[in-house]
């Protein structure tokens, strides 16, 4: 099974609630046997999640991701995932990116117009 096979797997796990407890704070915690960049949509879908636990980790986890990948991520990520993205990372240069773009939705942007840094609201209202 290709790796990428594998993590679509376990996001299908994770989302029935099928996988052990200690595999998801694992997850959570960013310590999956895949790479940083893979294992973003499990990270955001505990970001966004109910489990406070989850959440908490997860967020903590994105927030600590380096700028590179959550830049690159953010190109061809879902509005969605931008929106619970925008919760969890504070570094300029990712907002920036997100403002920028394609999928982010208005509220998103509204957020970083109000609460980003300067150079990422003179970025939206360029």
């Amino acid at each position: 099974m290709s790796e990428q096979r594998k993590i679509e797997a376990l996001l299908y796990d994770i989302a029935q609630g099928t996988v052990p407890r200690e595999m998801m704070v694992l997850a959570a915690k960013g310590l999956l046997p895949f790479g940083q960049d893979q294992v973003l949509p499990i990270l955001l879908a505990f970001a966004g999640g109910s489990d406070e636990e989850l959440r908490s980790l997860a967020r903590a986890t994105l927030g600590a991701y380096p700028a590179s990948i959550l830049s690159d991520f953010v190109d061809r990520a879902s509005g969605g995932d931008l929106a619970t993205l925008v919760t969890c990372v504070e570094d300029p240069l990712v907002q920036e990116r997100m403002a920028l773009a394609k999928a982010a939705p208005d509220d998103l942007l509204q957020a970083l117009a109000s609460h980003g840094p300067e150079r990422v609201q003179a970025v939206i209202v360029a």
